[in-house]
């Protein structure tokens, strides 16, 4: 299952303005996407997506769509960084992890978004606006 959730914040990403379909006005937002893989790695790594998340990796390239499947914005993923997948402290160096994207994207204001890796299924973005002074963007893959 991959997690994905945007909120505006300041993270650095791999996005430049050439990335950009047409100029258009829009925000910055910060972009998660959680792969919940449960790969055994040590936390705070480097990490890609493993099994069928394969695809999800340094350098894949993504684009974010509107709810019609408009581009909105186009980019490279970075290097994800393993997080903890359980609570419990197991006392060994290589736990249960799942891999985690952080990058920034510029889209103006819609009712829906998409995220696309690598030409694989586009993945659904609900906006959660519980802080309207932070939106943030939720789908999963189950």
């Amino acid at each position: 299952m991959v997690l994905v959730a945007a909120v505006t914040s300041a993270c650095a990403g791999p996005e430049t303005a050439s990335d950009q379909p047409a100029a258009q006005p829009g925000a910055g937002m910060g972009v998660r996407v959680l792969v919940r893989d449960m790969n055994l790695r040590p936390e705070g790594v480097d990490c890609a997506g493993a099994g069928p998340y394969l695809y999800l990796h340094r350098s894949a390239p993504f684009e974010v769509r509107d709810g019609g499947g408009a581009a909105l914005a186009r980019g490279e993923l970075p290097s994800g960084t393993s997080v903890r997948a359980l609570p419990e402290d197991l006392g060994v160096d290589r736990i249960p992890t799942f891999c985690q994207f952080t990058f920034s994207v510029t889209v103006p204001d819609r009712t829906g978004y998409q995220l696309v890796v690598d030409d694989a299924a586009p993945i659904d973005l609900a906006v959660n606006r519980d802080d309207p002074a932070s939106p943030i963007l939720v789908g999963v893959i189950p």
